[in-house]
């Protein structure tokens, strides 16, 4: 499966900066397995560049290593012996400050939290030496990291040593659909959006899955003693959390559907203290706090509740983290069988409606739908729930949609539930009304009828995963 693909924004916006006069300084970071070393290497591969990566050593075994990549670089006829060291961080910064000052070098800086974590002063040192050295030189400095709160905090806290030098920074996100498509290319529509409802967009996750096999029999291989499948989710919270275990226990209440952080504490058992740690998972972008689509202020709304944003966590904690045990013991046949069944209603109340509520704010902004929406997401209150909501308060127009992933056509029944639910969403009897039906399996010609004479769109899939 292709290595690269899709990263044409993220390589233009490299590109702009590498354009630019003077020292450069950017922050790339993202959750782990998004992409950010083959990024930063594909774009060096045509340029002088000197890569290093840090990992989980002492401070002194960081320095050895680097001081060792940036001779090698700056005297490549004479190669570093093993022991060859700097005498300190300063130092070896500032070699890269001498070999940088009359030419364009790319310096990339990968996993840095490790190294910063290994040497507490080495945000420090490094920007005294950018105040002082690299920044009149003509370096490109690329600091890379997967964790994410980490690397926020040394680039834009305020009270960090580096805050105000970074001179751009690039949060690598998962790949949309439409690149995920490009990758499961042997794959229909039906496929293709399963597939993303169980591992979202990260590349080396779907570089690890055969489109010239079925869904069930890639999910099969996932439950292999020595898959990364089953490793990773722990390693990512290990790597990025203090508290793996408290942090866990909430995804696993969230995937079992408790949404409140009440609810989410008393099964998670965790008194006290669940707001912390939801909103700590939320500045990791691995869970968000969501509101009904018509609230004037989301903020303060107490209407909130929680889901998980990653989708192979979603996937991860509601279908394996709950039967390790199971897949421990060589029984997978009985947790295959636990997936095929509730699959359907998994991938319809995740991918299927993110992709419809992507259509929507698609079609919206192409001028393609009666408004233009200003807002889109979904509603819900104690007796119903809209999976698509679009709203625009200015032009007093809302649309409203139902999204169903099921083997069945939809039909008027479900244009009439829609419509029963209008007078509870809508926030004034005068705005415009429009509906709109999404369906894994086409439309009864009845439902069809009524639609043309009601003026209602009736989106196919096909229709929904061309975006």
């Amino acid at each position: 499966m292709n290595r690269f693909i899709n990263r044409e924004e993220e390589l233009a916006a490299l590109e702009e900066m590498w354009a630019r006069r003077g020292a450069q300084f950017l922050a790339v970071y993202g959750r782990r397995r998004t992409g950010k070393t083959t990024l930063l290497l594909h774009f060096a591969r045509d340029r002088p560049y000197l890569y290093w990566v840090a990992s989980r050593l002492s401070s002194d075994a960081l320095l050895r290593s680097f001081s060792r990549a940036v001779h090698n670089w700056a005297y490549p006829e004479t190669p570093a012996g093993p022991d060859f060291t700097y005498g300190d961080w300063e130092t070896a910064l500032r070699q890269t400050a001498s070999i940088a000052r009359d030419q364009r070098l790319l310096i990339i800086l990968d996993e840095y939290p490790y190294a910063a974590d290994a040497e507490s002063a080495l945000s420090s040192i490094l920007q005294n030496v950018w105040d002082h050295y690299l920044k009149n030189t003509q370096i490109f400095l690329a600091l890379a990291g997967s964790h994410v709160g980490m690397m926020e905090r040394e680039i834009g806290s305020y009270q960090a040593p580096l805050y105000g030098r970074a001179t751009g920074r690039l949060l690598l996100n998962p790949l949309k659909f439409p690149a995920v498509r490009q990758l499961l290319h042997r794959y229909s529509a039906v496929q293709q959006v399963e597939t993303y409802a169980i591992l979202g967009g990260i590349p080396s996750y779907l570089e690890l899955w055969d489109d010239q096999i079925p869904v069930m029999g890639n999910v099969e291989r996932m439950l292999s003693s020595t898959s990364l499948f089953l490793f990773d989710p722990p390693y990512l919270l290990g790597d990025e959390l203090s508290k793996p275990r408290n942090y866990a226990a909430i995804l696993m209440a969230i995937a079992s559907g408790k949404r409140t952080p009440t609810a989410i504490g008393q099964a998670a058992g965790i008194d006290g203290q669940v707001s912390s740690y939801l909103n700590t998972l939320r500045s990791l972008r691995l869970v968000d706090r969501q509101v009904p689509v018509t609230e004037a202020q989301p903020e303060t709304s107490r209407r909130g509740r929680y889901i998980i944003a990653d989708p192979y966590l979603r996937f991860y904690f509601r279908f394996l983290a709950t039967n390790l045990e199971l897949i421990e013991q060589g029984r997978t046949g009985l947790v295959l069988e636990e997936i095929e069944r509730n699959l359907p209603a998994f991938v319809g109340q995740t991918a299927f409606e993110d992709l419809c509520r992507a259509w929507v704010i698609a079609k919206g902004d192409a001028d393609q739908l009666p408004f233009v929406p200003r807002r889109v997401g979904r509603w819900w209150d104690r007796q119903a729930e809209v999976d698509v909501v679009a709203i625009n308060e200015r032009d007093q127009a809302i649309l409203l949609g139902e999204a169903k992933w099921t083997s069945r056509p939809m039909s008027v029944e479900n244009l009439e539930a829609l419509n029963a639910k209008a007078t509870r969403v809508v926030p004034d009897p005068n705005w415009a009304v429009h509906y709109t039906l999404f369906s894994r399996s086409g439309f009864t010609a009845g439902l069809q009828k009524r639609a043309a004479d009601a003026n209602v769109l009736l989106v196919d899939l096909a229709s929904v995963v061309d975006l």
